[in-house]
């Protein structure tokens, strides 16, 4: 009796922590634009910053950082080769006011620079 009251509150537990773990997912899903910081999540969802990434990376398997900027970075590929927008202006449009902070960024996880992603793509159309 004892082992299943445990067993019990331990899953209410797991689907409270999947619940947690989702609204942070579907705040950056539709924040990814804005500024966002892990103490900023922390005080939007009651938790201490470290809490609020082992929960969410326990569901998603990467940090809520990583998470923001796996996303910035999906949109900005997009953005480049979907719109006439100039790659200062889609840094802006994902929430990168640098635009060569950004650069550095879309680098290191691509592996190419915005301005060869474009001429990549533009020769695979």
């Amino acid at each position: 009796r004892f082992i299943k009251k445990c067993l019990l509150k331990c899953l209410k537990l797991r689907y409270h922590y999947k619940i947690i773990a989702l609204k942070i997912k579907n705040y950056l899903d539709e924040m990814f634009r804005t500024n966002i910081t892990n103490q900023l999540l922390a005080a939007r969802f009651g938790f201490v910053p470290s809490y609020i990434v082992s929960i969410f990376k326990t569901y998603y398997g990467l940090t809520p950082m990583d998470y923001l900027v796996k996303t910035r970075i999906d949109e900005s590929k997009f953005l480049l080769t979907n719109s006439s927008l100039k790659i200062k202006e889609v840094a802006n449009e994902v929430g990168y006011e640098d635009s060569l902070y950004f650069s550095k960024v879309f680098k290191k996880i691509t592996g190419v620079s915005p301005k060869e992603y474009i001429r990549s793509e533009k020769i695979d159309s």
